[in-house]
Parts: structure tokens; sequence; C-alpha cells
């Protein structure tokens, strides 16, 4: 912490290298994390290299006290923001449900993949937002509510939805995967 501190001061007075021994310092641990939401490599190289570019240019007034948190703190916003401008693509959301369809679906049954991605793709955005999070990036309600700025009841009454909305369509596709 006390390391960080010089850092930052060096960086402010636009120290390159303390800037360097910074991003060497948490670029592995702030991509890690990024990924682990993302599961994109691309998209996680990209908002990494934006918060460390972001960093830099605002140094003079930036009032940083814990380096760690902040770096954290400003890549988990980037990938909200980035989810909700929808530069967060539908691949990374296919893979994502694929990766968690294994314990439903074998190799043998690949038109089941498909019909689900489909009615996944045909709920309302806020419903697949909140979808993707709970499945798929393990948030609790409440980590849900906070990110989205929006009630406990409505992530659970949206929730609600989605289930029974993809539940519907895959009856109807004589499909029974939940």
């Amino acid at each position: 912490m006390e390391s960080d501190c010089k850092l930052l001061d060096s960086i402010k007075k636009g120290d390159a290298v303390a800037f360097n021994t910074l991003y060497t310092k948490y670029w592995e641990r702030l991509f890690s994390f990024v990924y682990n939401m993302s599961k994109s490599e691309a998209l996680s190289k990209d908002i990494v290299q934006e918060v460390f570019i972001s960093f830099w240019e605002r140094r003079e007034t930036l009032k940083v006290v814990n380096a760690e948190a902040y770096l954290f703190q400003c890549a988990k916003f980037s990938f909200f923001q980035a989810y909700r401008k929808k530069k967060f693509n539908t691949e990374t959301l296919h893979s994502a449900f694929e990766n968690h369809l294994i314990d439903y679906v074998t190799e043998e049954n690949p038109e089941m993949v498909n019909s689900l991605m489909h009615f996944i793709e045909a709920l309302p955005e806020r419903r697949k937002e909140i979808l993707y999070l709970s499945k798929f990036q393990n948030f609790s309600i409440k980590e849900i509510a906070s990110e989205l700025n929006i009630s406990n009841q409505t992530v659970k009454n949206q929730m609600g939805l989605a289930i029974k909305q993809l539940k519907a369509s895959l009856k109807k596709a004589a499909l029974t995967l939940f």
C-alpha cells in the first residue's frame, strides 16, 4: 500500500516509469477479473487497456488513495458500461451459455442448444441482462439490483418472467431442459 502511494505521487507528476510499474503490477490481475465476468479475452484486454489509459490521462486530477481498489472499481464499471452499450457482443452470451449447458445438453443434441439460444435472444433486453448476470456470472439478486440500479423485487420478478418465458418457449418446441 505504501509503495502504491509513492507510485501514485510519482504518476501524478508524470513519471512514466512509475506508471509502467503500476501497470505491470496490476495488469494481469485486472485482466483475470474482467475475463471472469466477460469470458472474452479481447474484450477483457480492451477494458483493462482503457482503464489504464484513462488513469494516465486523468492522473493529475485523480484523488486516489488506494490504487488497487480504484483500478478494480474502474474495471468493473467499464465492463458493465461496455455490456450496456452492447459492445458486449452476442457471441459472449452464446459462449457463456453453452459452457453452462454442459450439465443439460450433450454434443449429440446441438439443435437443443440452438433452440434455447434463439429463445434467450427473443427475451426483452432487461430480462436477458438479468438472466445473464444471474445464471452465467453468478451474481446474487442484491448484486444485480445494485449493478442495474433496480430493486431486488424487480430482479426477482424479471428473473421469474424470463424463466417462465423460456419454459413456455421450450415447451412449445417440445424441449424439456429446465
